[in-house]
């Protein structure tokens, strides 16, 4: 897992909600996108379940 900044003109979308990155961080597991900690957990649970 890689904690980045979320700088710049344009906006990241999350992997797992679908939505914009409006937040400053970032969080970068497996060349996914997550917007905060509970999707990427989120994320994580569905795969598990799969």
């Amino acid at each position: 897992m890689e904690i980045v900044r979320n700088r710049g003109s344009s906006r990241p979308v999350c992997d797992h909600c679908a939505r914009r990155c409006v937040d400053s961080l970032l969080y970068k597991c497996s060349d996914r996108t997550f917007c905060t900690l509970d999707c990427m957990h989120a994320s994580w649970i569905e795969e598990a379940d799969d």
